[in-house]
């Protein structure tokens, strides 16, 4: 992906967040406090601000501004696992033309040991972890 196509991808993500919040806040609502969709909802469509506002020429300073507006917008843990996966994205394509695979998968990689290492968490622990790890060996 190259800076175009990623500020096409958080464009999309806030449009799909916004159209589904209502069925995630539903699905929360089970086990939780309802407020799901409504918080990633807000998140992607202030990392998506964001990303439109930064005049940056690589991938690696776009995943990093969604990161940081996405930390700032959304609370909860969601708000701070995405915004990690996105700050560890952009640290690993910093001044990239393109988000290739190498770089995508130390990313998630990083991502998921930092994941790890905060939420004292593994595969297994019912976590994102579980959603998380298998896009890491996918990409391995």
């Amino acid at each position: 992906m190259n800076v175009k196509t990623t500020k096409t991808l958080f464009t999309n993500l806030a449009e799909t967040f916004e159209r589904e919040k209502e069925i995630l806040g539903q699905l929360d609502a089970v086990l939780g406090d309802g407020d799901h969709g409504v918080g990633m909802a807000r998140g992607f469509t202030k990392a998506n601000e964001a990303v439109m506002a930064n005049q940056a020429s690589d991938v690696g300073t776009i995943f990093q501004t969604a990161g940081r507006a996405f930390m700032s917008s959304t609370g909860g843990a969601s708000g701070s696992l995405f915004a990690m996966i996105f700050l560890e994205i952009g640290k690993a394509s910093l001044n990239q033309q393109v988000l290739d695979v190498s770089s995508l998968r130390l990313g998630i990689t990083n991502a998921v040991a930092a994941i790890k290492r905060l939420g004292k968490s593994d595969a297994g622990d019912k976590t994102f972890l579980d959603a998380l790890i298998p896009v890491q060996v996918v990409l391995e």
